[in-house]
């Protein structure tokens, strides 16, 4: 059920998107990289908090705690979760670099996003299958788990995405002030 009204939710997003600009218009560097940078920004405040909360979580010394924990968890995968399909959705919407293998090069970087969305929402699904009222320590166990291969697919999504290159965006990327914005959301 809830991936049915997910689904549902990024069919209504694809379309919005689609009515309102975006999409394959082809946009000058300039704009595509504000466009995209102030989504990451977009993305970068509501998911910093998130992974700090995540990052300072410790296992209970008792069961009843561990209930909560694990609820806390969960609350934090599904907001990052949300916060990742929006940035990748918002990525869509910005349009096409008009740049030499814009096209591709846009479809690509969204397709990481995709990727990372799809690394959370998996651990989404793991989080899922914890009851949180009748918790054990394998089940915190479990959470560390997904959230570790979490960690480990985003290290690499990171790093695929550095690793793209599309001539003429890097002087874009280099004079935006949205770019210069969103890395103090990472501040």
């Amino acid at each position: 059920m809830r991936r049915l009204t997910t689904t549902a939710a990024l069919t209504v997003v694809a379309i919005v998107a689609t009515a309102c600009g975006g999409g394959n218009d082809r946009v000058s560097a300039a704009e595509w990289v504000d466009r995209v940078c102030a989504a990451f920004a977009d993305w970068g405040r509501e998911a910093v908090p998130v992974v700090e909360r995540l990052q300072t979580l410790d296992a209970p010394s008792d069961l009843d705690a561990l209930g909560d924990l694990l609820a806390t968890v969960r609350d934090a995968v599904v907001a990052l979760n949300r916060s990742t399909t929006d940035f990748a959705a918002d990525v869509r919407a910005a349009g096409v670099p008009d740049v030499d293998d814009g096209e591709v090069f846009s479809r690509r970087f969204a397709g990481q996003l995709d990727r990372a969305a799809a690394l959370i929402d998996d651990a989404e699904g793991a989080l899922d299958g914890l009851d949180a009222s009748a918790s054990s320590l394998s089940d915190f166990e479990a959470a560390t788990e997904a959230l570790e291969k979490v960690s480990q697919g985003l290290d690499q999504v990171g790093t695929r995405l550095e690793a793209l290159d599309a001539p003429g965006l890097d002087e874009a990327f280099v004079g935006s002030d949205e770019c210069r914005n969103a890395q103090r959301a990472f501040s």
